[in-house]
């Protein structure tokens, strides 16, 4: 077992006679998971054309695409025609040099069939297609060393352009057949050259292969190749914490304990039903932490030794998933399944296509709901951005670890930096943000600062989006033991473990929305405020805020009311006497709290209400308003009054009751509303109690009191109900919607429409308003003036301290 995690000087899995560029230790670091289905290819072993025609580098014109500054950073390229090994000068070299200026750059404005990111790559000018790194390998190679690239054809695949309600198995088959058709000729002519181990892939269309310098110019000249990299290769980087290994413990981590995940537990979310995948050097799927939650069926893809049972001889990976998934207190989602996908060899290095073909198996065969990365690279950049976008297309939330390369800024790798991926930071467990924790901002530069791809408008660069303990993190490794790292490898895995967690309460949850569940509700140390910051993103994840603010899941959401009769509190009333009934209640879920008076009356008698201002005085104050009512069989009789009024935090509001009748008992009842006693208490009237004071009545009569409440428990005495601002429910059809609200009393208020996360959409109304009832519409726009897509949203009113909710359901 290794578990050093040391860069290897050359690329691992090289045949003999190949070259591969050296991995630079600072170059590659660290992320995480990913599937991917390769389409097998055969291999090709035919003999070179006698005429090649190279790739010349033409000088750079304008543009702002991501590989802009690679064009100026290129070498010049040595021009020959090569004929049987000899240099041939004649009219043909002047005919190769103008083809090859001809073939080797590509106008942009033709290719209207380019995907968004590739299109990004070669907006607005000439780019060259072959990159630095691959041009300096060839200037080294000699004619007849075999050297791994991977080839990145000119046609591509957009989800985005398919219809609405494109399932899983469409999308995979319009990138297959989209990859089949831009690989056709390619794959032909490879065959009649001596490229060797030539793999197709399709998740993104690329075509892996080893071919000579010259057979790689060539290629690059093709019309139907948009660019060409080296097989690079990836290592990652983490730290061993110093110590011997550590025995099993049945506590929890302190970093399990950290992030809340226990709490979540206890709720009844452990991230059952949920399946995260991981890109990583493999899992020891047996170990004891996992008990047996392992995939088993499609759950295990090797893409370096070919072998078929899962296995892990490194480390990283089996650390990794424990920290998501294991049980014995070390995991998030102990109640997950996981799959695992290797690209990683013993020594922590792997190529490039490595990771190709995992992410491909993923897509195709693993299909997992969350992928965590471990691993980054800070080679060509934009490398990795197709493969994370068409996986959340499909579905899947992708995390990744942003880096072990701070404190400086702009240190933040992808593909934990691309905004389309939950990027993780790490900190300690006293909440500081790790050293060695990669730092942002994100490059200025497309496809960073294009918000179109921005997870919510502020994102703006920030990097990361989210930090997690990564210090000193006990996680399993092979051979059934437990040991520490340090990384922001061993922090993503608790987001993604996070993930799972929230998705099991929301499977409909997009990538998007996670994100700002994490962000929005996440736990923000002082010590590295303010927030969002290049630090720590928008804070330190906190599982079960997040979990909290998930709603129930996809459909309608229905509001269960009971009602609850307490007839503990009834009392007698003899002639002439007085009385105060009260009972105190502590809700404990969102409810409606209604004390009433509840009286029997019968057909042919008359009723009347009152209505008295309480000034804390020894008799009732004036009458605000009061209904008449004669009655003939049983019904209710609601009081509204014209002019609310505002009562003293200790004083009462007096509902009088007053009755003639001609014969006989008479059922029935007034609903309280705000008008009703509202602290308790016996009158005493000899000593100094500031209650009100009630009068009797002319007969003996029962009276009892009621409440209906959702979700409330009994306590002694009654405390003052706050006078609270009233706010329709609406639901919405296309076109403007109205809200209705009123207000007690002048004050300050915040009106907006919030999403199903939480999220702000919408503000409809801000600052002072005067008392009354007041009415707003809202056009279903966002505050960008951006259509708002179908589904539920809650205008939220909060005023002078206080905060109701309505649901509204947009139907676009």
């Amino acid at each position: 077992m290794i578990l050093d995690g040391r860069p290897v000087a050359s690329g691992a899995g090289s045949a003999a006679g190949r070259r591969n560029p050296s991995p630079r230790p600072d170059a590659v670091k660290e992320k995480g998971k990913t599937r991917s289905s390769r389409l097998p290819r055969p291999v090709l072993d035919n003999a070179p054309g006698d005429v090649i025609l190279p790739i010349a580098r033409r000088p750079c014109a304008g543009g702002s695409g991501p590989e802009r500054a690679l064009c100026a950073q290129m070498p010049a390229t040595a021009f020959r025609l090569q004929t049987g090994g000899k240099m041939k000068t004649s009219a043909l070299l002047v005919l190769a040099l103008a083809a090859s200026f001809a073939l080797a750059t590509i106008p942009v404005a033709a290719r209207s069939d380019l995907d968004a990111p590739t299109a990004e790559l070669l907006r607005e000018a000439d780019i060259p297609r072959l990159a630095p790194e691959l041009e300096t390998v060839l200037d080294a190679a000699e004619p007849d060393d075999l050297i791994d690239v991977i080839v990145h054809t000119r046609r591509q695949a957009n989800l985005d352009a398919l219809p609405p309600g494109t399932g899983y198995g469409g999308k995979l088959a319009h990138l297959q057949d989209v990859a089949e058709l831009a690989q056709r000729d390619i794959l032909a002519w490879l065959a009649t050259t001596d490229a060797r181990n030539v793999r197709s892939f399709w998740l993104v269309s690329r075509i892996a292969l080893a071919a000579t310098p010259a057979v790689i110019r060539t290629l690059a000249a093709r019309d139907d190749i948009a660019y060409i990299f080296d097989d690079f290769v990836v290592t990652i980087d983490y730290r061993a914490s110093e110590g011997e290994p550590l025995p099993p413990v049945d506590l929890q981590e302190w970093n399990i304990t950290k992030v809340r995940a226990p709490e979540c537990w206890s709720a009844g979310f452990n991230g059952a039903g949920i399946v995260v995948g991981n890109i990583d050097t493999g899992v020891q799927t047996s170990h004891p932490a996992f008990g047996g939650r392992w995939r088993s069926s499609n759950g295990w893809y090797d893409a370096v030794n070919g072998q078929s049972s899962p296995y892990d001889d490194n480390g990283h990976g089996t650390h990794c998933m424990g920290s998501t998934v294991g049980g014995n207190g070390i995991g998030v989602a102990p109640g997950a399944t996981f799959i695992a996908a290797k690209a990683l060899a013993a020594n922590g290095s792997g190529n490039s296509s490595w990771f190709v073909a995992c992410f491909d198996w993923m897509a195709g065969t693993g299909r997992p709901d969350i992928l965590s990365n471990s691993w980054g690279s800070d080679r060509t950049s934009t490398y990795w951005f197709n493969y994370v976008n068409n996986l959340r297309s499909l579905g899947i939330i992708i995390v990744g670890a942003i880096g072990n390369s701070g404190p400086g800024g702009s240190t933040s790798m992808p593909p934990g930096s691309y905004p389309n991926v939950i990027g993780v930071g790490a900190t300690t467990s006293t909440d500081a943000i790790a050293s060695f924790s990669s730092r942002g901002p994100a490059p200025n530069q497309a496809p960073w600062n294009d918000s179109g791809w921005w997870p919510r408008p502020d994102w703006n660069l920030i990097n990361p989006g989210i930090s997690a303990p990564g210090q000193n993190i006990r996680s399993a490794v092979p051979g059934g033991g437990y040991y520490n790292l340090d990384g922001t490898s061993m922090a993503a895995p608790h987001v993604a473990g996070a993930a799972a967690i929230l998705l099991q309460k929301d499977a409909t949850l997009t990538h998007d929305q996670v994100f700002n569940l994490f962000a929005d509700h996440a736990a923000r140390p002082s010590g590295g405020a303010p927030y969002p910051n290049i630090n720590y993103g928008w804070g330190r994840l906190d599982c079960k805020t997040a979990l909290d603010n998930v709603g129930g899941g996809g459909g309608e959401e229905e509001t269960l009311k009971v009602h609850y009769t307490y007839e503990e509190n009834a009392v007698g009333l003899e002639d002439g006497g007085t009385f105060h009934s009260a009972t105190r209640l502590t809700p404990t879920r969102d409810c409606d709290v209604v004390a009433g008076i509840f009286l029997q009356h019968e057909a042919s008698q008359n009723q009347h209400y009152f209505v008295w201002r309480g000034n804390n005085a020894t008799t009732p104050g004036p009458v605000v308003e009061s209904i008449p009512y004669t009655g003939a069989g049983t019904g209710w009789k609601r009081l509204d009054l014209a002019q609310p009024f505002r009562v003293n935090a200790n004083a009462d509001v007096w509902l009088g009751p007053r009755f003639t009748h001609t014969a006989g008992q008479f059922p029935g009842g007034v609903d309280g509303g705000p008008a009703v006693p509202q602290r308790g208490g016996w009158v005493n009237l000899d000593g100094t109690w500031e209650e009100l004071r009630e009068y009797g009545l002319a007969f003996n009569w029962m009276i009892a009191a009621i409440v209906r409440y959702s979700g409330a428990v009994e306590e002694e005495l009654l405390e003052p109900v706050p006078d609270l601002p009233a706010i329709n429910t609406p639901t919405l059809a296309p076109g403007p919607g109205r809200v209705e609200y009123t207000l007690p009393g002048p004050g300050r208020i915040d009106l907006g429409v919030h999403d199903a996360t939480g999220r702000l959409v919408r503000t409809l109304a801000r600052g002072p308003m005067p008392a009354g009832r007041h009415t707003t519409t809202w056009d279903q726009t966002d505050d960008h003036g951006r259509p708002v897509a179908s589904g539920t949203y809650f205008y939220r009113l909060t005023a002078e301290g206080k905060t109701l909710t309505a649901k509204a359901v947009v139907l676009n």
